[in-house]
């Protein structure tokens, strides 16, 4: 099981990657705290559940920034 001290890294690294972006913090909390409801009587990895509802966006800046794509 994860510690709070790698929950807290990984909330770290989200917070300054989606600084900028409009999934805030706020949005990657709401799914976090949803998916948490969702598993608690679900046979699941929780640690992996929470570290990817924390990550899902992680690179939604970089995608938004990137005008290759246009």
């Amino acid at each position: 099981m994860f510690d709070d001290n790698f929950y807290n890294k990984v909330r770290n690294i989200v917070e300054d990657e989606l600084s900028s972006s409009s999934h805030d913090l706020f949005h990657v909390y709401r799914v976090y705290k949803n998916a948490c409801l969702l598993i608690r009587n679900e046979s699941v990895d929780v640690d992996i559940v929470k570290t990817a509802t924390l990550l899902h966006d992680i690179a939604r800046v970089r995608e938004d920034m990137d005008t290759s794509v246009q």
